[in-house]
């Protein structure tokens, strides 16, 4: 049986990430992702680049990074706002990431 660390709730969500490696938001958001692993765990990764090189960018994505949350994209600062709440969520009332 596993077990989460004091104050991080379990999640089972399943989110896809949309990100360049040459948007430096997108890396601001991946190190900030990454200090939550229970939600880094529930993504998965395309690289823009990649998607529209194989003609599979969603054309509605006009911003990176970029989050599908159940049938909503979220976008820039849309997708640092998400986070935030996503980490208060998981964290409770310990220290989470705030977006400036």
């Amino acid at each position: 049986m596993e077990s989460s660390a004091p104050g991080q709730n379990e999640t089972k969500e399943k989110y896809i990430l949309f990100y360049s490696e040459r948007c430096g938001e997108c890396k601001k958001f991946m190190k900030v992702l990454q200090e939550y692993p229970h939600i880094n765990a529930c993504f998965e990764k395309m690289d823009v680049e990649t998607l529209a090189r194989m003609g599979k960018l969603p054309p509605q994505l006009t911003h990176t990074p970029g989050i599908i949350e159940g049938n909503q994209l979220l976008m820039g600062p849309n997708a640092f706002k998400w986070l935030e709440k996503k980490s208060k969520e998981l964290v409770g009332s310990g220290p989470a990431f705030t977006f400036k």
